[in-house]
């Protein structure tokens, strides 16, 4: 669970403990955690805030723990946190830039079809080459749109939505392999 003003939350429940024996393990972050992703391949817990933090998860619903793993990467005023479409990256979006990080390496990549966007709050592909949707603030909004825009096409408004994120309905690569 990310939280926008405190930071990462692991919840244990089940469905015969709740809500009685729900256990709980918080992490404070500066800024808070704007998105989280499970990387089953590398088994670790990647959290977007003002840096983009790795924990390792004990995976003990009775006593859950995070421990954090080498040091944070800066990524200032952090948006989204979102597997690429292949699943190989992770798409990161802050008020400035959008960039690709790649576990493997540990490195980042500016993502030049978005060069000089800054606020991109969500952003999604769709599959492996797949349809990019991705939402920044419509003007004089701070944090909301009333469209989704597309790569390569126009984009998709809707009035009166107030979109934050936006994601494909597909299966997010980074947990299903």
């Amino acid at each position: 669970v990310a939280t926008a003003d405190a930071g990462v939350s692991v919840i244990s429940v089940t469905e015969s403990q709740f809500p009685e024996n729900v256990k709980k393990f918080d992490v404070k972050l500066q800024g808070g955690a704007h998105g989280v992703i499970w990387d089953k391949t590398r088994d670790r817990l990647w959290v977007l805030g003002e840096q983009l933090y790795a924990f390792q998860y004990n995976k003990n619903p009775k006593d859950p723990q995070l421990t954090s793993i080498g040091n944070p990467y800066p990524t200032p005023a952090g948006h989204d946190l979102f597997p690429t479409g292949d699943g190989k990256k992770l798409f990161v979006t802050s008020n400035a830039v959008v960039r690709t990080f790649d576990p493997a390496t540990e490195t980042f990549d500016d993502f030049a079809p978005l060069a000089g966007q800054g606020s991109v709050k969500g952003i999604s592909q769709n599959g492996d080459a797949g349809a990019i949707a991705y939402v920044f603030p419509a003007a004089g909004m701070d944090w909301w749109t009333d469209g989704v825009s597309f790569l390569g096409a126009q984009p998709k408004k809707r009035a009166l939505a107030e979109i934050y994120k936006v994601r494909w309905w597909v299966a997010n690569p980074f947990y299903a392999k």
